[in-house]
């Protein structure tokens, strides 16, 4: 099944392959996706704390907007041109994918979660003890605390990061870092 929101829906679930669309103007908040469900927040649409897992996926993009959503157990945030994350925790084997004309602010990565840039940005990315980020796109104001791990991988670029004690960034062959 499809939900389609152009106003506000609050507190739902979707869960064993349902849909969920926010658009022109819908806005969703505290949804649970779960079993394989898939939420598209896109045109305007806004998801504010989505609680992600168990192999459900959160889709941003064409100016959708997703504020603090939850990210574990399995589950996934993608952000695709046009699409905002701002301020998600990912976590316990969360994934987040920031692709082509995504934008992500302050990710919060720790815990088994990763976060995959791909032609994307990222700004002030947060990776904490057992977080990891692989940066094949831009990256921008990361810090890396105690047992992060920040990779930067060919074509990727890491600018002004932050690596505190015990943290670790590595520089792939035909990556690039300025200002660590």
């Amino acid at each position: 099944d499809i939900l389609e929101v152009r106003a506000n829906a609050d507190s739902t679930t979707v869960s064993s392959g349902g849909r969920q669309l926010l658009a022109y103007g819908g806005k969703a908040s505290n949804t649970i996706i779960s079993t394989g469900a898939l939420q598209t927040v896109s045109y305007g649409g806004t998801a504010h704390k989505a609680w992600v897992s168990s192999g459900g996926i959160q889709n941003v993009l064409c100016s959708g907007t997703a504020l603090s959503s939850i990210v574990s157990m399995g589950g996934s945030l993608t952000v695709g041109s046009g699409g905002t994350a701002q301020s998600a925790t990912v976590y316990y084997s969360g994934k987040s994918y920031i692709f082509s004309g995504g934008t992500a602010q302050g990710i919060r990565v720790s815990n088994g979660g990763w976060n995959l840039i791909y032609n994307g940005t990222a700004i002030s990315t947060i990776v904490m003890e057992g977080g990891s980020q692989n940066v094949f796109g831009s990256a921008a104001g990361t810090v890396v605390q105690s047992r992060g791990t920040e990779i930067v991988n060919v074509s990727g670029t890491a600018l002004d990061t932050v690596v505190l004690t015990a943290g670790t960034q590595t520089i792939s062959n035909g990556g690039t870092a300025v200002n660590t």
